[in-house]
């Protein structure tokens, strides 16, 4: 691990953060195009997780798991914790285990990181992959077995002499009276620690490693991880609020369904992915859970009141319901990205829209028929378009360099406003660069044109010795 700092950045973080950021470098991997299917199997697992959370229950009565809860919540190990009892702290000391592994295994990673690159790369990409299993799918079974160690609940007794007697036991086994128990006194310790040491690194993880590519990102891409960050919180709330608030029926479904209605909301409204297709597919876990939930929690006051099995009819008809609302709105993402591209054409000029309608008309017609050598030719529409384009966007890249510049060379410097002067640089350079390089190929012999390309590279990328 090294501490050396490149001299031109030393003024960006301390020898501290240096180190951390030292620690947490084998982890930072963004292959172009990756492979899709390790992110969608994880999403996959992590909304089978949601929904048996969802289906996790209480009894008031019995102060025990109801049937479908118990099989349910085998998934997100919540049954077993409870099933096996005082024994549910060994799943506890084998998650801090685990977390010991890979914090091991990160830091030794970070010392021996080129030696193991060229020697075992594999051995890196188990690390990244291991990450990936924590934050996606033990998350919820760490938080839920965690929980059981400190779950507890009241048992009333009324004795001879009509006196209200509370009793206050362990629900993992009922026998303890609460915090009697070695076994809960050692697990309560270690739970604290659990939770300590999960919320901080995988907040870290959440805040540090992510694919921040938009182009050839892949599927989850992002320009930060915080929403990520706030799913897991809201995560650990939701295993909170079914644990504890469950003689609360009302609230209990308020704060559960709410929880995901805010999830839902601040998807649709931040966009927190690049793409369309990942924003509705991080929506649909949160939509299934809520949906599932409010289904719930009316069929259990349907089952209270009639002591029927309508509930559990009501319960399958509706998730047949939601399957098809998902799978509605999964048609509906390719109409989705259709809007989304007139949107962008809908301030086109009348010409823009012959010349764009001209040229597609080509294509349908056939190339043969057209003359191609006039769209080469320096006066032609298009070539003129492409070129006033490409010098609009050189200019803003060059204005946009010049402010970033004096901002930073100022007293005050805030990172939000750098933040955005080098996403202006970026995004215009690129712009400006692209065009030039299809002009480029319409007239490689054009001196003008590999000018004007090298000037915006001398404008841009050029470094003051």
């Amino acid at each position: 691990m090294s501490e050396q700092i490149f001299f031109e950045d030393s003024d960006l973080f301390n020898k501290a953060e240096a180190r951390l950021f030292s620690v947490f470098f084998p982890l930072f991997h963004h292959p172009k195009k990756p492979n899709i299917f390790l992110p969608v199997f994880l999403w996959v697992i992590f909304t089978i997780q949601l929904i048996a959370l969802s289906l996790f229950r209480i009894d008031n009565s019995t102060q025990a798991q109801t049937a479908l809860s118990r099989v349910a919540n085998f998934v997100d190990l919540s049954s077993l914790s409870l099933m096996i009892g005082r024994n549910s702290i060994f799943l506890i000391i084998g998650f801090l285990i685990f977390l010991g592994i890979l914090i091991m295994l990160l830091i030794l990673c970070s010392f021996f990181f080129r030696s193991i690159l060229a020697k075992q790369p594999c051995i890196i990409t188990l690390v990244r992959i291991l990450h990936d299993i924590l934050l996606r799918i033990l998350y919820i079974p760490i938080e839920s077995v965690s929980v059981t160690m400190i779950d507890c609940y009241d048992i009333v007794y009324i004795n001879e002499a009509g006196e209200k007697i509370i009793t206050r036991v362990w629900r993992a086994a009922s026998d303890n009276i609460c915090m009697s128990s070695i076994y809960q006194i050692v697990g309560l310790i270690l739970t604290v620690i659990t939770f300590i040491v999960i919320l901080v690194y995988c907040g870290t993880l959440d805040l540090l490693i992510f694919n921040f590519n938009p182009k050839n990102g892949g599927l989850f891409s992002c320009p930060d991880g915080f929403f990520n960050f706030i799913q897991h919180i809201f995560i650990l709330s939701l295993v909170f609020i079914l644990r504890y608030i469950y003689p609360w029926e009302f609230w209990r479904a308020v704060l559960s369904i709410g929880d995901s209605i805010i999830l839902i909301t601040y998807i649709a409204y931040k966009q927190p992915y690049y793409s369309l297709k990942s924003n509705f597919m991080a929506q649909i876990p949160w939509i299934i859970f809520g949906s599932v939930r409010l289904c719930a929690e009316i069929g259990y006051q349907l089952e209270r009141r009639f002591n029927s099995f309508i509930p559990q009819i009501v319960l399958i008809l509706f998730s047949v319901v939601v399957i098809d609302m998902v799978s509605y709105g999964m048609k509906n993402v390719k109409k989705g990205e259709a809007i989304l591209k007139l949107m962008k054409r809908r301030h086109m000029s009348f010409l823009m829209k012959f010349i764009v309608y001209s040229y597609n008309k080509e294509r349908i017609v056939g190339i043969e028929i057209v003359d191609k050598d006039n769209l080469k030719s320096e006066t032609s529409i298009i070539f003129l378009q492409k070129l006033a384009f490409a010098q609009k966007n050189h200019n803003q890249a060059k204005e946009s360099a010049i402010k970033f510049f004096e901002y930073v060379t100022g007293k005050l410097a805030n990172c939000q406003v750098l933040y955005d002067y080098v996403r202006d640089i970026s995004n215009a350079e690129f712009r400006a660069r692209i065009t030039y390089e299809d002009l480029l190929i319409l007239q490689p012999q054009n001196v003008s044109v590999l000018k004007l390309y090298a000037q915006l590279l001398n404008d841009i990328f050029r470094f003051d010795k």
